[in-house]
């Protein structure tokens, strides 16, 4: 996210909030749904997952019914990648936001999704439901439909 790297994460969503016009979210209530605890310290020092975290808040502001991120799990460890599957899935279900996902992290967005767009070249070439995928995995999937 376009933040201010030496300002804290309260700090940098207090600024961002200023500039919407009736933003729906407080800065506390968006540190709470995306679980920033140390808002203390500058985001210099925040860990890709955090950063990850504070760029899901920057997006909330305006209580947005859409959002597209992509490749949100991308250079997470493994605790971070749960963490940040788990926060998508509560956006989705608690806070009603449609979350479109661009990955190449298969196995993970079978996870998260509840639907799934396969593009080649910008073309949509196969759309189902995450419970159509019959496979044990949604990248066999893929090998077994698009990679003969």
């Amino acid at each position: 996210p376009a933040v201010y790297p030496y300002w804290s994460a309260k700090r940098n969503l207090k600024y961002q909030l200023s500039l919407i016009k009736n933003p729906k979210y407080s800065v506390s209530e968006l540190l709470k749904i995306v679980g920033l605890k140390d808002t203390r310290k500058p985001l210099i020092q925040y860990s890709l997952g955090m950063k990850q975290r504070l760029g899901l808040a920057l997006a909330l502001a305006n209580q947005p019914d859409l959002l597209f991120l992509d490749e949100p799990l991308n250079g997470l460890d493994p605790s971070g990648i749960r963490q940040i599957r788990d926060l998508i899935k509560a956006l989705s279900e608690d806070h009603g936001v449609t979350i479109v996902i661009s990955s190449h992290i298969l196995d993970e967005l079978q996870k998260i999704v509840t639907h799934i767009g396969f593009l080649k070249d910008g073309i949509l070439i196969h759309e189902c439901k995450n419970s159509e995928i019959t496979e044990e995995s949604l990248e066999e999937f893929y090998f077994d439909e698009f990679e003969q």
